[in-house]
């Protein structure tokens, strides 16, 4: 576990952090986008599992993803 100079866990990578993955790049479906979704879809009803993907770029598949994301109810944000 990582630990400040005062002994404190690091709030982005110590055990309480919440997990939090980032996609940065140009949104395609090609890029299995899709695919991520269904996966983090399946993580959260199969294992109670629920992740965060933080969306950061464009494309010509940008607006399209971010509406199937909300359809799905990820916590899947497109900045």
């Amino acid at each position: 576990t990582l630990k400040s100079v005062e002994g404190k866990t690091h709030p982005i990578f110590g055990p309480e952090a919440d997990p939090t993955v980032y996609f940065i790049g140009k949104m395609l479906w090609s890029k299995g986008i899709g695919s991520l979704m269904e996966l983090l879809k399946y993580a959260e009803e199969s294992a109670g599992l629920k992740v965060k993907v933080d969306m950061y770029g464009g494309g010509p598949d940008k607006d399209a993803a971010a509406k199937k994301s909300a359809a799905m109810k990820l916590d899947m944000p497109f900045h």
